[in-house]
């Protein structure tokens, strides 16, 4: 768990425009009322991704990255995974559910992934991800490649927000 150590945020002018206090409580000055908020929950870690059920891809994960940064209610997950059992190229029918969420899903909200060879040059297939509300998985699906084949064996790359009441 990381720990913010911020006392005062300054105007350009020296005066004090917000203070957060040793117990989370946020307070502003200058007109901006926060109405001593309190900052209650603030976590970063490392997750593992799943694939709970696909239509070509092979069930089997290699995570190279996850991690989360949890504010509040709101999570924010990232991660580098590699499904290398899988055969075929990506082509437009191409899914599959991501699991192993790090909190419990509240909210639908949508998210990017790609997939290539190599990140850093050669062709990639970009994906769009949809989290439904009550739904512990997301779905992941590749749109058409962008330029040459890509095998479903190669790095699936993501990034998705959700809320949660944990």
């Amino acid at each position: 768990m990381s720990t913010l150590a911020i006392e005062n945020i300054e105007h350009t002018n020296g005066t004090n425009a917000m203070t957060v206090s040793d117990g989370g409580v946020v307070t502003a000055t200058n007109g901006v009322n926060l109405g001593n908020e309190v900052l209650d929950s603030y976590r970063e870690g490392t997750w593992t991704p799943t694939n709970t059920s696909s239509n070509h891809f092979h069930s089997t994960v290699t995570v190279t990255n996850a991690n989360y940064t949890k504010i509040g209610r709101q999570v924010e997950c990232n991660f580098q995974i590699n499904m290398a059992s899988s055969s075929g190229n990506v082509g437009s029918d191409s899914y599959f559910y991501l699991g192993g969420f790090p909190f419990t899903v509240n909210s639908t909200s949508m998210g990017t992934a790609y997939i290539s060879t190599d990140p850093t040059s050669g062709g990639f297939a970009s994906g769009t991800i949809l989290i439904v509300s009550g739904n512990n998985f997301a779905y992941v699906n590749f749109g058409s490649v962008v330029s040459g084949s890509i095998p479903r064996s190669n790095h699936v790359f993501g990034s998705f927000t959700y809320f949660t009441n944990e």
